[in-house]
């Protein structure tokens, strides 16, 4: 796939644009960024970093998918691997946001930290983005 190819799956310049500027923004105000994703880190990573994306994360540390252990281990339940985070960290519920579009992947979650649900498979919209900015720096 070409590197095109790998931006306009991510929605192309203006959207890439909008995801850099919030990632800036969010670690700006000490945000820690993760990636917890059902997909490939092997698929997906290739994207985000042809994007210039993958930079605002640790991926070392920051990035999991569904071919890294620690997801594997809490049998890709997204919010049991975020509260592990979480307690490692010594955050509290109110200290994580966590976005998904999946409603079972939001429910796990909830009692964890707070969310996001994406109900439209489609992306974050800008009043997603806005609200995510809201939250982090409010």
């Amino acid at each position: 796939m070409s590197i095109d190819e790998q931006r306009a799956n991510l929605g192309g310049d203006a959207r890439i644009a909008q995801l850099d500027s919030l990632f800036s923004d969010l670690k700006a105000a000490g945000v820690q960024l993760y990636i917890v994703s059902i997909g490939f880190t092997a698929a997906f990573g290739p994207h985000l970093h042809n994007a210039g994306l993958l930079a605002h994360f640790d991926a070392d540390r920051c990035v999991f998918g569904q071919d890294c252990s620690a997801l594997r281990n809490v049998n890709f339940v997204k919010g049991k691997l975020i509260e592990q985070i979480m307690h490692a960290h010594g955050w509290t519920y109110d200290q994580v946001l966590f976005i998904d579009d999946s409603e079972e992947h939001i429910r796990n979650a909830s009692t964890v930290c707070r969310t996001l649900h994406v109900v439209a498979r489609k992306g974050m919209t800008v009043a997603h983005l806005n609200e995510v900015r809201q939250a982090a720096i409010a």
